[in-house]
């Protein structure tokens, strides 16, 4: 139909031998190389990075920062608890585009090769929601683990591999960031890693023994996941929702491709293809009322609003019922489904009442299991789910299995070519 961690994990990157450009000039006392700060690492994700502390670089100049290897629009993260002191977004200068975070004791913590070009390319076309998210501007506050910022080749690293040059310098009594920089090596060793192992498992059919897909996407704490057809390929991709952005992974690796903004953030995030249409919508759900947009397009207009479960703890569900081709909306309260047989009438009466899921916390789900063409109901249970049969009365319970754990989020849909039926898993948040 996915920062603060899923897990906080001390521990040490292995370090693979590849050099990159680097950042101002001057070194550091040798004093200085050994101080530790107590810091999260500033990427999340796969990368490789070892110690060019004061290697000679061109015209002379010494390296005083660790450039630390990845992909582009690889997630930064804020090192530290503390305040941008200074956001550099100019993407045609030689400096490239930067941004420096302020810890309350002074010290500075700066982001280099910023990424600058549009997703998927190197233009240098770059937009600012590329380079940094929305509300990173100079004097906010910001927390250890929180995207400050999208890694790339911006400046003097445009001739080489995506990275990101990270340095950590002493408080100034002049500019904010001018003080003498430290060697980030032995700080990035020791960091607390900002990871998800695993974030997402997931089983391609009922019959799959063990997880057949598991990798890591969406590990800021609130962050919410589903799998949708965003693009219409016929194949669902993850997708993240933090706050009212919602981050569209073209497959199950990769980098984000889109950013679009729905909703309030308050709102419970569903998907679903409720006009028949190549791809899903977006759909959010607040006390009773459901939104549908038109598609994932940024600034896409609301096509839908409808008022279904206004019962307070009613939870939306969405799913083709009826096997039309179209999405529905239902409704879970207290192990009772109330199923619609349109996603789109705003006055529609339930069409199918039915009992299933009644422990307190059962959280409810839908996919098509048997590959039918029409939905069948599902439970989520403390760390157990339970895939129904169909979803009419009298349905029986034909997968029971032990996967994930108390606070896992359940997830369904279909995201390998070919497939006729629908595969489910759990993508684990963060703590």
């Amino acid at each position: 139909m996915l920062r603060t961690p899923l897990r906080l994990l001390i521990c040490s990157l292995l370090a693979l031998p590849l050099l990159a450009l680097a950042g101002p000039s001057g070194a550091a006392p040798a004093a200085a190389a050994a101080t530790v700060k107590p810091i999260v690492f500033p990427v999340d994700g796969p990368v490789s990075y070892t110690d060019t502390w004061g290697a000679v670089r061109d015209s002379g100049r010494t390296h005083e920062g660790t450039d630390i290897m990845g992909t582009k629009m690889q997630p930064l993260l804020a090192a530290v608890d503390g305040t941008v002191a200074r956001v550099k977004f100019e993407n045609t200068s030689s400096g490239g585009n930067s941004v420096v975070i302020q810890a309350a004791d002074g010290w500075t913590y700066h982001y280099i090769h910023v990424n600058n070009d549009t997703p998927g390319t190197d233009d240098g076309k770059a937009r600012r929601e590329h380079a940094f998210p929305p509300n990173i501007v100079e004097g906010a506050k910001v927390q250890r683990g929180q995207v400050v910022a999208y890694m790339g080749d911006s400046g003097n690293a445009e001739s080489t591999a995506p990275h990101l040059h990270f340095e950590i310098r002493q408080p100034s009594s002049g500019w904010v960031g001018g003080g003498v920089a430290i060697n980030p090596y032995p700080s990035l060793r020791a960091a607390t890693i900002w990871t998800a192992q695993p974030g997402w498992e997931l089983w391609r059919s009922k019959s799959s023994q063990a997880a057949e897909d598991v990798f890591s996407y969406g590990v800021q704490r609130g962050d919410r996941a589903l799998l949708c057809d965003w693009d219409g390929d016929g194949e669902d991709e993850p997708v993240i929702v933090r706050g009212t952005e919602w981050h569209l992974r073209p497959g199950l690796d990769g980098t984000t491709a889109r950013r679009p903004h729905f909703g309030t953030g308050a709102e419970v995030v569903l998907c679903g293809n409720v006009d028949g249409g190549p791809a899903d919508q977006p759909i959010t759900f607040r006390n009773g009322r459901w939104t549908v947009y038109a598609s994932f397009e940024p600034g896409a207009p609301v096509v839908h609003r409808m008022d279904y479960g206004k019962t307070p703890g009613d939870v939306p569900v969405v799913g083709d019922w009826d096997g039309d081709g179209d999405d529905d909306l239902g409704i879970f309260r207290s192990g009772e489904w109330h199923l619609r047989a349109t996603g789109t009438a705003a006055h529609a009466a339930t069409v199918r009442t039915v009992r299933y899921g009644v422990q307190p916390g059962d959280v409810p789900f839908a996919g098509d299991w048997d590959g039918d063409g029409d939905d069948d109901l599902a439970i989520y249970r403390g760390g157990t789910i339970h895939l129904n049969s169909g979803s009419v009365e009298g349905g029986t319970t034909v997968l029971q299995r032990r996967i994930g754990g108390t606070g896992d989020q359940p997830v369904a849909g279909s995201w390998r070519p070919g497939t006729v039926v629908d595969g489910f898993g759990i993508y684990r948040p963060a703590r």
